[in-house]
């Protein structure tokens, strides 16, 4: 299966009307912002399918040489829950930027994180639009304008926490979730977890 092949196929069938939807979903309208997504049917329906690794539309050279990337990722938002799936992978993944920060971004509602996504992609082709020198910023970043990472699947259910790991905080999208992501990733570091025992006697 190549993911992003098939998100590409229902990116060219999209209708206006869905086109229309999806802006209407994400509150933003110009295409550069709604490239990276498209409505895929699954069997569970409709979803809104984010490409990870969208084409890149400011550059003709690399928009023509632009291949769908078998390795790249395809989430699927389930629109009335919030919930996401990678698709083509069961189990549950971090899916998202692949860039070192220092504060890094976890979003476990899929709206929240294509609507900033939706509108980071908003602010950088309005920053071009603005450049004195156009040519300046006519160029897709390296992380696409991903707002951070997203969970596909269940947060307690990842395992691989690696890209988080580094950052010197972790900001998410979630308050109720903050005691159960610190204790993922405390057990994902190897960090010993300490408790309360019976009072230590000094021994003469």
């Amino acid at each position: 299966m190549n993911a992003a092949r098939d998100w590409w196929a229902a990116s060219l069938r999209q209708t206006p009307a869905e086109r229309q939807k999806i802006a209407d979903a994400l509150g933003e309208s110009h295409p550069y912002a709604l490239a990276p997504f498209a409505v895929m049917q699954t069997e569970r329906g409709p979803r809104l399918g984010a490409a990870l690794s969208p084409p890149p539309l400011l550059n003709a050279d690399a928009l023509m040489a632009w291949d769908a990337d078998p390795d790249s990722d395809v989430i699927l938002i389930d629109w009335k829950t919030g919930g996401v799936a990678l698709h083509g992978e069961p189990g549950s993944w971090l899916c998202g930027d692949p860039m070192p920060r220092q504060a890094m971004r976890l979003f476990t509602d899929g709206r929240t994180f294509a609507r900033l996504w939706a509108a980071m992609r908003t602010a950088h082709i309005n920053r071009y639009r603005a450049a004195r020198v156009p040519g300046l910023l006519a160029s897709d970043p390296p992380d696409a304008c991903l707002p951070g990472f997203v969970v596909a699947g269940r947060l307690d259910a990842v395992t691989r926490w690696a890209p988080l790991l580094g950052a010197a905080s972790v900001i998410l999208d979630n308050p109720a979730l903050v005691r159960t992501l610190n204790g993922l990733l405390i057990r994902a570091a190897g960090v010993p977890s300490v408790e309360a025992g019976p009072r230590l006697e000094l021994v003469a």
